[in-house]
């Protein structure tokens, strides 16, 4: 448990410092955030809430990053103020004035996608299953944050049924899961 702990404290340090980090300390984040996630199926299941709600709160935060880098420029070109976790629980505001490129949002994009799909691999292959109805419920409760696109965005580029239609195929997978387990 302290092991993990210590994880999740070394990934908030390097996102505080994150404005300034150079391409290896992002790397090291991102690598950081993969072996938390890999720690998944060991873990008690006090401690399996906490960390998945410290996976919630980095997929949330990589959405807003990317809703920030996506607005820029849009308009009157002014930045737009993103919600994150401050951890403990509080939403707290603040302005990302991180300068978001093209190369970084297409790195951001592929970060948070590879977080999505190691913690997708991760519940359907590694969970035990008294673990499973809880990482489960935490899937489903979070599957539009998990989903990829903030809603803002997200509205601009799909219609009602494009949205449907991805929200049946996310559910679909995990629906045959469930009935193969049966």
């Amino acid at each position: 448990m302290y092991a993990v702990r210590e994880l999740v404290k070394a990934t908030r340090e390097l996102e505080e410092a994150s404005a300034t980090a150079t391409q290896a300390q992002q790397d090291q984040l991102h690598r950081l955030r993969l072996a938390l996630i890999s720690s998944i199926s060991a873990l008690p299941i006090p401690l399996l809430n906490e960390v998945l709600e410290e996976m919630k709160r980095v997929v949330v935060g990589l959405n807003g990053t990317l809703a920030l880098a996506w607005t820029k420029g849009k308009g009157d070109g002014r930045r737009v103020k993103v919600k994150r976790n401050g951890g403990k629980g509080k939403q707290k505001e603040r302005e990302n004035i991180a300068d978001v490129d093209e190369a970084n949002v297409k790195e951001l994009e592929k970060q948070r996608d590879e977080i999505v799909k190691a913690l997708y691999r991760e519940i359907l292959e590694r969970v035990g299953d008294r673990e499973k109805e809880v990482v489960v419920r935490w899937w489903y409760e979070n599957l539009e944050v998990l989903g990829g696109a903030p809603g803002a965005a997200a509205a601009e580029t799909e219609t009602g049924a494009e949205k449907d239609e991805k929200e049946n195929q996310a559910v679909s997978g995990w629906g045959e899961w469930i009935r193969a387990r049966l």
